[in-house]
């Protein structure tokens, strides 16, 4: 037996913590065990049997003959290609009632579905689906619910197949404007559980970052909104951080305490990404930059009370971007593999009409091969990040995830958390 490939450990005062990225089984072991566990390391017998069975349970010891990256591989490839279940990324229309200045939609064509590119893409869901697997929509834009109507109506035919309607979890992902406690209703009752709202700071900041064509302030709005509909909908607040904003983030969680959401939301930041901008931006954050600024907003969010840390685990697969039964439709019917590159006419792979065509975009995604990087394959977090996101990849330079960085410092946080609370 040896130690797996993908522990990575973490010595405090009391003992030594360890975290399995492949498992995301996390071990806390005193000094009596964790000097059985150096042992391990340094290649001696381990003289406790039930160490041994922990740590194998926990993927953190495996067979001597196992190739752990090789395994990675045929498990992701696995994932990729399985054809049981499939799932769709919707725009019903490329509209938006914002006009943010990070967007990397600045310049698409602001279509909206017509009935017939409706009714067609109602056929070509049908024609993909497996009786008793799997289905999934994201409905995204655009402004998704400047195309409610269109969702309810493809949503509400999708339903006439009973086996589809079983199977069908959806999501959708919105600026949270007009999702009033009407459309929540309406959304719920069409299947939605999630919806993702950015806030990109306190009023202040957020209305100069998400602002409308009509330049009218949006926060109180959107939080209005939020109070309104989260007993309807599981809701997800997303931050888009750069060099800008990042300072004052902490103030939403104090508007949320305020407002009675502690706790009772999802929350995340994410980094402002130009990969997919025309435009590049000098606010942008290195991976390594904002895996400092994650980690020092996790310890302002537990000092107000909230739980969001966040130890990424197993991620097969990484995107529905470069798995075979996953694609992105957009109100003209085009199918693309990745949102990034909706309404570009060139990285298009096919429509509802004629099918997936296997071009170059479409080859060079399902080619697309995270663990022939050699840095990835020696990794501890390959199996947390699978070689990040492939669009990057693709059309720049590949970008660490953030807990390539902080993962020692987030399984201490969360330990010393856990004591705290007892």
């Amino acid at each position: 037996m040896k130690l797996s490939t993908f522990n990575i450990e973490k010595e405090i005062p009391d003992g030594i913590i360890v975290y399995n990225t492949f498992s995301s089984g996390v071990l806390f072991l005193n000094n009596e065990y964790k000097n059985e566990y150096l042992n391990l390391k340094k290649g001696k017998k381990c003289n406790k049997k039930d160490l041994e069975k922990e740590l194998t349970k926990g993927s953190m010891l495996v067979s001597d003959e196992v190739d752990e990256v090789s395994q990675l591989k045929v498990l992701n490839n696995a994932t990729r290609f399985n054809t049981q279940g499939i799932s769709f990324t919707i725009a019903p229309t490329m509209k938006c009632n914002f006009a943010c200045p990070y967007c990397f939609e600045e310049g698409v064509r602001y279509n909206t579905m017509t009935q017939t590119i409706e009714n067609e893409t109602i056929e070509f869901i049908k024609n993909f689906y497996i009786q008793n697997t799997p289905f999934g929509i994201c409905w995204y834009g655009g402004e998704p619910l400047l195309g409610i109507k269109n969702i309810e109506r493809i949503t509400n035919k999708l339903f006439e197949n009973e086996s589809l309607k079983e199977s069908y979890q959806a999501d959708i992902i919105t600026n949270g404007f007009y999702l009033s406690r009407k459309n929540a209703e309406l959304l719920a009752s069409l299947g939605v559980k999630t919806a993702q709202i950015t806030l990109d700071g306190p009023p202040d900041i957020h209305d100069t970052r998400r602002v409308p064509r009509n330049g009218k302030k949006t926060f109180n709005t959107i939080l209005e909104n939020i109070k309104n509909s989260y007993d309807l909908l599981e809701i997800v607040i997303r931050v888009n951080v750069d060099r800008t904003n990042i300072s004052r983030v902490h103030e939403i969680l104090d508007i949320l305490e305020e407002e009675g959401l502690r706790n009772k939301l999802g929350f995340y930041i994410a980094a402002v990404d130009d990969s997919a901008s025309q435009k590049p931006n000098p606010q942008c954050f290195s991976d390594k930059e904002f895996s400092e600024e994650e980690f020092n907003f996790y310890i302002e969010a537990l000092k107000r009370g909230f739980n969001l840390i966040n130890i990424p685990g197993q991620n097969l697969g990484i995107c529905g971007a470069i798995s075979l039964n996953n694609y992105v439709i957009d109100p003209l019917g085009d199918l693309y593999k990745c949102w990034n590159e909706i309404g570009r006419k060139e990285k298009a792979v096919g429509n509802v009409v004629e099918g997936p065509l296997y071009n170059n975009v479409m080859v060079e995604y399902l080619n697309y091969e995270a663990i022939t990087d050699k840095k990835c394959m020696e990794c501890k977090v390959l199996p947390a990040c699978m070689g990040g996101c492939p669009y990057i990849t693709i059309n720049s330079e590949r970008k660490c995830n953030s807990i390539r960085y902080n993962a020692e410092k987030l399984i201490e946080l969360v330990y010393s958390n856990q004591m705290v609370d007892g």
